[in-house]
């Protein structure tokens, strides 16, 4: 069997090369990590050169690619730039990776978009200090009410929520149910 990454993918993962070169110098990488900020500049240009549609379907204004295209644009975007990594991953992994394959139509029609377009950020909460990030032992607890939740409970460690627009919360939303009791809220919804 061939693993070699296909004509199309070596040309993509040329395309990251450059965009690297031109947008995310050492010193950017350097004056980021002193300042302690997320660079919000770079997500305009990501989403240019098409990268954070890379793994997302057409119809939501992707590409259409797999998870090969995923990895190979995190694994460029890690090795050239610790900056672009963390503009890649915070939309793609943390948040649109969880829509594309747990949300609703609805909210992929409304959050892949903005994702791909670089107008997003989002994070998954799910992390607590009793629980880890083992999301059976959860105790955060959702409570209905009417159309909304209110949620008690305690998070930490969850990469990108100083940042973040839009955060998905791990919640439970049945006390008595180890496993079928395990909900994922949005601002708005259920996912």
């Amino acid at each position: 069997m061939d693993y070699s990454f296909t004509p199309e993918q070596e040309a993509y993962r040329q395309t990251i090369r450059d965009f690297i070169k031109r947008n995310c110098s050492p010193e950017l990488d350097r004056q980021l990590e002193r300042e302690e900020r997320y660079p919000h500049e770079l997500l305009p240009k990501l989403a240019e050169t098409g990268v954070l549609g890379v793994y997302f379907p057409e119809e939501y204004g992707g590409i259409g690619g797999n998870a090969i295209d995923f990895v190979l644009t995190a694994e460029e975007l890690a090795y050239g730039s610790e900056a672009a990594s963390a503009c890649y991953l915070l939309p793609v992994f943390f948040a649109g990776h969880m829509i594309k394959m747990n949300g609703s139509e609805e909210q992929k029609r409304t959050y892949l978009p903005r994702i791909i377009q670089g107008r997003m950020k989002g994070c998954f909460a799910l992390t607590e200090p009793e629980a880890g990030s083992d999301a059976a032992a959860i105790t955060t607890f959702g409570e209905p009410d009417g159309d909304d939740f209110i949620l008690n409970g305690h998070k930490h460690y969850i990469s990108g929520a100083d940042v973040a627009d839009y955060i998905m919360v791990v919640t439970r939303t049945k006390k008595d149910d180890r496993y079928g009791g395990v909900t994922i809220l949005d601002r708005k919804s259920v996912v």
